[in-house]
């Protein structure tokens, strides 16, 4: 993924704003909820490698890859 459509896909679902987009990505990498591979630098690529989605359902955590 692109980092900014990543970003606008999340402010047209109403997940957050435009000012907390990044941010919320950026937090649900440090939390494991997303994993990504960062063998290639996200900032001068501008390209996130999405490799692990962790999903809640019902208060218990499955992983969706």
């Amino acid at each position: 993924y692109f980092i900014e459509d990543l970003c606008n896909q999340l402010i047209s679902l109403n997940v957050t704003t435009h000012e907390d987009a990044l941010l919320l990505i950026r937090f649900l990498i440090a939390d494991r909820y997303i994993e990504v591979d960062l063998s290639t630098n996200i900032v001068e690529s501008g390209l996130i490698d999405v490799t692990y989605v962790t999903e809640q359902q019902g208060g218990i955590l499955y992983g969706a890859s």
